[in-house]
């Protein structure tokens, strides 16, 4: 009997009490739950996001780019959202996946072609080949100026002064003088140039007298009327007065400068532009001249010449257009902008 006692005693003690069951049986079954709870809460997150990324996508038009935790790029979501890990604003990334699933990063990309404006400083000029110098050729005093300002508009042929000179008094006897010889039975030989006596002897004297630069029709003055005191100065082209170095009572000597007359009806418009444009700038380019005396009004022209020298003090090259100017409103010496649309050049930008 005391050894079942003792058997009995031994059983009891290495059986647990059915209380102890039940506690160990609930307690798997509480883990069991939060297993199944965490997993369905990551299983709802990760759908969640999927979902939002996709609504982003959807409402992009189908635009690659979406929105993802600069530290955890597996997140993703609405621009307005933050990271649930990190707690990061979410931002925005370039299209193509990564290889962990997050989206690459934007990569730069070359711009489409653009062309630029560029303004360069000028000022309109009087056209050089259109000058014209009005210089004496004898030895004489001005007795009369019938130009007496700059600035006169003059047409061709136009009396400018009126000049005395004795040696123009006496190519004027000779003129006359063989003239009278000839019409008295004189021999009519071919006429020579060279400066002898050779020739018909009227042609030589007419010929020097033409030297001396008068018109036809002064000559025939001359001829017709006989012994002229003075002999005028006539304009050469028709066109506008700039220079006048002609004074009345003055002395004047052969290649001394008298009158410079341009011809206003085409003026020069001359910019200045930089040297690193140059290379994108050529003759026959369309350009655009805005003149500040009349800034209601735009001009439009082509490039007639480039300098084929740099400026080295302002590092810019010489650019002209050429301008029609009906009325003279184009004034040399006004201020105006030379506008030019350079072509079109490829350059790399990054977001």
């Amino acid at each position: 009997m005391a050894s079942g006692e003792g058997g009995g005693t031994d059983g009891d003690d290495t059986v647990p009490p059915p209380q102890a069951r039940v506690v160990v049986a609930l307690r798997w079954l509480m883990l069991v739950g939060l297993g199944a709870l965490v997993v369905a809460g990551v299983s709802r997150f990760t759908s969640t996001r999927e979902r939002q990324a996709a609504a982003a996508l959807a409402t992009a038009g189908g635009a690659a780019t979406i929105h993802a935790c600069p530290m955890h790029p597996a997140v993703t979501g609405p621009a307005d959202s933050a990271c649930p890990i990190c707690g990061m604003r979410l931002i925005a990334t370039s299209r193509g996946h990564a290889a962990d699933g997050a989206r690459a990063a934007p990569a730069p990309e070359p711009e489409p072609p653009a062309s630029i404006t560029i303004d360069a400083p000028a000022t309109i000029t009087a056209p050089e080949r259109s000058l014209v110098q009005v210089t004496g050729r004898l030895s004489g005093w001005i007795e009369k100026l019938d130009v007496t300002e700059t600035g006169r508009h003059v047409e061709r042929g136009q009396i400018l002064a009126q000049i005395y000179s004795p040696e123009l008094i006496r190519a004027q006897k000779t003129l006359l003088n063989t003239r009278r010889w000839e019409s008295n039975g004189q021999p009519n030989l071919s006429p020579s140039h060279d400066g002898e006596a050779t020739g018909e002897m009227f042609a030589e004297a007419r010929f020097r007298i033409e030297a001396f630069g008068l018109d036809s029709r002064d000559i025939d003055t001359i001829l017709s009327k006989g012994l002229q005191r003075t002999v005028p100065v006539r304009a050469p082209q028709a066109g506008v007065v700039i220079r006048k170095d002609a004074v009345a009572g003055g002395y004047v000597q052969p290649g001394a400068p008298l009158f410079t007359i341009a011809d206003l009806s085409t003026v020069s418009v001359v910019g200045d532009v930089l040297e690193a444009d140059v290379g994108r700038v050529h003759v026959g380019q369309a350009a655009r001249v805005l003149v500040r005396a009349l800034p209601d009004e735009t001009f439009t022209g082509q490039v007639s010449f480039m300098a084929p020298v740099l400026d080295s003090a302002g590092g810019s090259v010489q650019v002209r257009v050429d301008l029609p100017n009906p009325g003279l409103r184009l004034r040399p010496g006004s201020t105006a902008t030379l506008r030019l649309a350079l072509p079109a050049r490829r350059a790399l930008a990054a977001p």
